[in-house]
């Protein structure tokens, strides 16, 4: 049997990987903002990402680019294919290794 990855990875992990050719960091964060009136707001996280991430990460709009455009609800996943065409857009691939971060809250 191969080699497996760990499912999290420490950031002193992710500090003797980075660079690593087969490696890609993606900022995944969302802003989550709560309204006076108990409702919120859910926006990509591209500002946070324009004004700083990690060196060489690229950034995953989980909010269009990784959603079904059909549901009613934020974060639902989409089918298949515009997944697998989302993924392959910012570099996932067969043999690439991925950590995933958010800058805020874990959404």
């Amino acid at each position: 049997m191969g080699q497996t990855a760990p499912h999290a990875v420490s950031v002193s992990w992710l500090r003797d990987h980075h660079g690593e050719p087969d490696l890609l960091v993606v900022d995944a964060s969302t802003d989550f903002t709560a309204l006076a009136d108990g409702t919120f707001t859910l926006e990509p996280g591209r500002l946070a990402y324009a004004a700083a991430h990690i060196p060489g990460a690229v950034f995953a709009d989980l909010l269009t680019d990784f959603a079904d455009p059909a549901s009613e609800q934020p974060c639902t996943a989409p089918e298949s294919e515009r997944f697998a065409a989302a993924a392959g857009a910012i570099g996932i691939g067969d043999g690439v290794r991925v950590v995933v971060y958010d800058q805020h809250d874990g959404i």
